[in-house]
C-alpha cells in the first residue's frame, strides 16, 4: 500500500513539474509533458540508480546527479538535445536516461564512462584520478552544452530551419545591472553584464567569533592578525 502511494505521490509531482516546464522560455516545443514520454520513468521519479565511481570520480558524479534534477534543464536537454552522437549534449542526456532508468537498464548503478571520456578528449586536465574541482568541471560541462547549442543555432540560421533554445541560457544564465554616475555631468549610465553563477558571502554565526566557514574576521578582511 505505503509503494503504491508513494508511485501516485511521484506522478503528481512530475506532472506539477511538467506544467512548471510548458511555461519556461526554454519549454519544449510541440512535446508533450514528461509523464508518459521518454523523459522520466513510468513511475515519474528522476533518480532510480546511482553512478558508479571511476576513481576520484565524486566531484563529477555529484554534479551530474544534480543536474538531473535541475528541471527543467535536465528536461529541456533530453527534449531538445543537437542531434550529434558523439557529441557532449547526447553523452550527457546518456547518462540522464540511466540515472532515471528510462531504457529498461538493469542494475542499481550506471556506469558515465562515456561521459568521463568525452570531457577527458576535450579538456584533458581532467584525465587520471587525481581529485578536481566540481565547480571547474560544472561551468566547463555547461559551457561545452552551451556550446554545441550555438553551433546548431548557427547551422539552422544559414538552412532556414528553426533552433532549439539553449537551455544553459534559459535555466542558468541572468544579468546584473551594473550603474555608474558621473559626478561632473550627474549622467547615470547602465550596463548589462551576463552571470551564470553568483558569489554568496555566508553569514558569521550568532555569538562565533569565525565565520561560517571556520574562517576568522582577520582572514576574511585579509588583515594580518
Amino acid at each position: 500500500m505505503g509503494k503504491k502511494k508513494g508511485a501516485v505521490a511521484a506522478k503528481a509531482r512530475a506532472k506539477r513539474e511538467a506544467k512548471t516546464v510548458e511555461d519556461t522560455p526554454c519549454g519544449p516545443a510541440g512535446a508533450g509533458g514528461a509523464v508518459g514520454g521518454a523523459i522520466v520513468h513510468e513511475d515519474g521519479s528522476r533518480v532510480h540508480r546511482g553512478l558508479q565511481n571511476l576513481g576520484n570520480t565524486c566531484y563529477m558524479n555529484s554534479i551530474v546527479q544534480c543536474l538531473n534534477v535541475s528541471y527543467p534543464f535536465s528536461d529541456d536537454l533530453l527534449r531538445n538535445a543537437p542531434p550529434v552522437s558523439a557529441g557532449m549534449c547526447a553523452t550527457l542526456s546518456s547518462v540522464f536516461r540511466g540515472i532515471r532508468g528510462i531504457d529498461d537498464s538493469q542494475g542499481t548503478s550506471f556506469n558515465p564512462k562515456p561521459l568521463q571520456q568525452q570531457v577527458v578528449s576535450r579538456f584533458p586536465w581532467f584525465k587520471g584520478k587525481e581529485q578536481q574541482d566540481a565547480h571547474e568541471f560544472l561551468r566547463t560541462l555547461l559551457g561545452s552544452v552551451s556550446d554545441e547549442f550555438e553551433a546548431q543555432a548557427k547551422s539552422s540560421s544559414s538552412t532556414g530551419s528553426p533552433a532549439e533554445k539553449d537551455p544553459v541560457n534559459c535555466n542558468f544564465g541572468g544579468r546584473y545591472c551594473a550603474a555608474t554616475l558621473c559626478w561632473g555631468c550627474q549622467r547615470l549610465s547602465l550596463r548589462l553584464d551576463p552571470f551564470f553563477d553568483l558569489q554568496l558571502h555566508l553569514p558569521s554565526l550568532a555569538g562565533q567569533q569565525v565565520g561560517a566557514m571556520g574562517l576568522s574576521a582577520a582572514a576574511l578582511s585579509g588583515d594580518p592578525d
